[in-house]
């Protein structure tokens, strides 16, 4: 019988097919992993600007219903705390680290308040429209109660970075807070007035289901997990517009019975009968825009008490999920330095989300 001779491949064929086949997918790995790194950070700054754009609105929604008095009380508070949240501990907006974010205190008649309660079971409707709002960025669990100090919270598995919205309802506002805030601010020192309540007192607040809790602490309850609006939240700031008398508008005829003045962020200051603050540097870091450019400013004494919000300039950096997962592998390890969090700023948040709120309502005497 003829036997067919049958042909195969030599050793050095296969080595070159195989040499072809591993960079047809070394290639095609590298197109992929590119392909998704792609579409990681487009989702992400996708995500970025919908939570931001979602607490903007509701930041909005808050300072525009602010409700503000000419009196001995105090209405509206901006405090930067003393101790750092985090990697964040930049002392004011020209300091190359990460600022301090502002903790900003205030009462407002916003439409996103709790309006029911159901004490004994049976829904009954929260009279008032006044609540108190905080606004705080911390780093904690969002999943966990606070522990009460930056540490403890910080110390928390998987803690991060979250601001927080608390509420406390109409009712309670008007019987225990306001007294609360007034008694206060009767001793004297008003610029940390709401801060050291919101620190140190308890109030009635409701639960989740909408249940009166009596005789909570404020300091743990304002950073809750139902009181987390959004995450990876990094940088967090607001500058504030005011409006004060134009004192050569008598001089002369043609010029505005008002100015424009910027308190710029890091700058802790209260407003109720007039506008106060911590001490005489941060009161002269009050700017206006000239034609020239920047320009310090300085109001006379008997101006403050007419000085009037008009508007905040919210601006958010927020982190890819990327970075986030990079930042809780070190925050966990206690590997986090000062250069490598801003390494991974640099690389994975998106750009700033801006917002401009202006405030409605005028301060009523």
């Amino acid at each position: 019988m003829n036997l067919k001779k049958r042909s195969a491949f030599t050793l050095i064929e296969i080595m070159a097919a195989s040499a072809i086949m591993s960079v047809v997918v070394l290639v095609v790995l590298m197109l992929t992993t590119e392909v998704l790194n792609t579409w990681s950070k487009a989702s992400g700054q996708l995500q970025s600007f919908f939570d931001g754009g979602l607490a903007g609105s509701i930041m909005q929604e808050d300072l525009e219903s602010a409700f503000m008095k000419r009196d001995e009380g105090v209405w509206f508070s901006v405090y930067y705390p003393k101790d750092a949240v985090g990697m964040l501990n930049g002392r004011n907006y020209l300091d190359s680290l990460p600022m301090r974010p502002p903790e900003i205190m205030f009462f407002s008649k916003t439409s996103m308040r709790p309006l029911w309660n159901y004490d004994a079971k049976q829904k009954q409707l929260i009279p008032g429209t006044l609540c108190a709002i905080k606004y705080q960025l911390a780093v904690k669990s969002p999943f966990m109660k606070s522990t009460g100090t930056r540490e403890g919270d910080a110390a928390q598995y998987n803690a991060f970075y979250g601001l927080y919205r608390a509420v406390i309802d109409s009712k309670s506002t008007l019987t225990e807070f306001i007294p609360g805030v007034a008694a206060r601010a009767s001793l004297g020192n008003k610029i940390e007035t709401l801060a050291n309540y919101w620190d140190q007192e308890r109030c009635t607040v409701l639960d989740e289901n909408g249940n009166y809790m009596r005789g909570i602490e404020l300091s743990t309850w304002a950073l809750s997990p139902e009181n987390l609006l959004t995450m990876n939240l990094v940088d967090f700031r607001v500058t504030f517009t005011v409006r004060y008398p134009n004192t050569d508008a008598t001089a002369t005829h043609d010029a505005p019975p008002y100015k424009i003045a910027y308190i710029p962020p890091g700058v802790t200051f209260a407003l109720g009968k007039k506008l106060e603050f911590a001490n005489a540097r941060d009161r002269n870091s009050m700017y206006e825009i000239l034609k020239s450019g920047k320009s310090f400013v300085s109001i006379m004494d008997e101006d403050l008490s007419r000085v009037t919000l008009v508007a905040a300039d919210i601006s958010m950096v927020f982190i890819s999920e990327k970075g986030a997962r990079e930042l809780r592998a070190l925050m966990r390890g206690k590997n986090l330095t000062e250069e490598r969090f801003k390494e991974i700023l640099g690389e994975e948040s998106s750009k700033a989300i801006s917002k401009r709120i202006e405030f409605i309502a005028e301060p009523q005497d």
